[in-house]
């Protein structure tokens, strides 16, 4: 089931990517096309979210044991910065904002991408794959 946060991630990236490259394609692409790839990247972003909160963030948490991981609360928290990071992003770059600088907007989106990359590798280092290895290791003690 966590798998499905990886290839989420891979999706993030790919979709950010795409529309970095509909942004700066020529001929101009128009901007309901951007606005159309936006939404789609948005709507991915936030099913992320909510499967990251539900596969990894409440079972550690339910579990008792997220005291067993170094710094897990705090690295959740960092996480949870991102939604705020992203939520700026939205605010600032607004349709009538990309229409109005399209190569500010790309090399905005540029930097997004980057921090996508970023934020997803350090997501499965330090949170996914320690709470994975944790939970399962939880699980097979009962079994046992």
């Amino acid at each position: 089931m966590a798998a499905k946060l990886f290839e989420q991630h891979r999706q993030l990236i790919a979709m950010a990517e795409e529309l970095l490259t509909l942004v700066r394609r020529e001929p101009r692409a128009s901007i309901e096309e951007i606005a159309l790839a936006r939404a789609r990247l948005g709507r991915l972003g936030i099913a992320h979210l909510q499967a990251e909160d539900e596969l990894i963030v409440q079972p550690l948490l339910t579990s008792g044991r997220a005291c067993e991981l170094p710094d897990a609360e705090a690295i959740i928290e960092d996480f949870r910065e991102t939604r705020r990071i992203s939520a700026e992003y939205a605010s600032r770059w607004t349709m009538a904002a990309v229409e109005a600088d399209r190569d500010g907007y790309a090399a905005a989106l540029d930097e997004m991408v980057a921090f996508i990359r970023e934020v997803t590798a350090r997501e499965e280092e330090q949170l996914y794959r320690p709470v994975i290895a944790l939970l399962r290791h939880d699980a097979a003690c009962r079994v046992h």
